[in-house]
């Protein structure tokens, strides 16, 4: 036990600035996106839209559209603060440390144990902030989607944890900076492709723009006609669970195959 408060204490250490700088951006964020959305709902702000040039009362829903547009930025943010590669191991490598830890009487499955506990933490703090900030502005605001918003959070929160294990496994390969920074240059372009590839494939297909998410909202927008907001919007609860089960799916994915790499540089 003492063993892994060590090696968990050395993970804090080397990822302390790191994660002290984003929480005070986080905090910022959420500060400035919620402080949007109390005027928003107290003004009525969002009162008229723009279609075909003038400017016309806003129909009902349109105050919806603007506050999870927002939130979904501030979960968004939230779950790539939780989820983002700390860094820990190019610091690792950089300050030489990686090699030294080979001598140590520390084996693999110690340290890939060490890892995804340091990683669920981080995932739990997360997920307490997010609830706790999500549930004020929409306590505040007055905003009936709560438990989208929630079920959002959890799916880009497996997008990133899924971005990172893939960056992490590729990067892990690498005993020195050099290496680090190619290893790094070939998990970018895999992960660009991955997240182009499904709107690739829409654009070969012929899929008119208005059939995709993002175009229906902007529809919606240029018509002034929220009617299909809410189903348009709406999680439902089967995906949502999916979201949550898929998240435990990737962390121990994620602590197989870091085990599998520390076995490898521990052969």
């Amino acid at each position: 036990m003492e063993k892994y408060k060590s090696l968990l204490f050395r993970e804090w250490k080397v990822s302390k600035k790191f994660y002290l700088l984003r929480i005070v951006l986080l905090l910022l964020f959420t500060l400035m996106l919620g402080g949007l959305m109390v005027y928003l709902s107290n003004t009525g702000a969002v009162e008229t839209v723009v279609v075909e040039g003038e400017t016309v009362p806003a129909a009902e829903g349109a105050m919806d559209v603007a506050f999870i547009f927002l939130l979904y930025l501030l979960v968004l943010f939230m779950a790539a603060v939780s989820g983002e590669d700390t860094g820990v191991y190019k610091a690792d490598v950089n300050s030489g440390w990686l090699k030294f830890s080979w001598a140590l009487p520390v084996t693999a499955h110690e340290k890939a144990v060490t890892k995804l506990t340091f990683r669920g933490i981080v995932v739990l703090i997360g997920t307490v902030y997010m609830f706790a900030s999500i549930g004020v502005i929409c306590g505040i605001t007055g905003f009936a989607h709560m438990k989208t918003v929630v079920y959002a959070f959890f799916w880009c929160l497996d997008f990133c944890l899924l971005l990172d294990t893939i960056k992490d496994f590729v990067i892990m390969r690498a005993v020195d900076m050099k290496a680090v920074k190619k290893m790094g240059n070939i998990a970018l372009v895999v992960i660009i492709v991955a997240i182009d590839l499904p709107y690739f494939m829409k654009a070969i297909q012929g899929t008119p723009p208005e059939d995709i998410l993002e175009g229906k909202m902007m529809t919606m927008i240029k018509n002034n006609d929220f009617s299909g907001l809410t189903e348009l919007i709406t999680i439902p609860d089967l995906w949502g669970w999916v979201g949550i089960l898929l998240l435990f799916v990737i962390l121990i994915g994620g602590f197989l195959l870091s085990r599998k790499n520390f076995e490898r540089r521990n052969a």
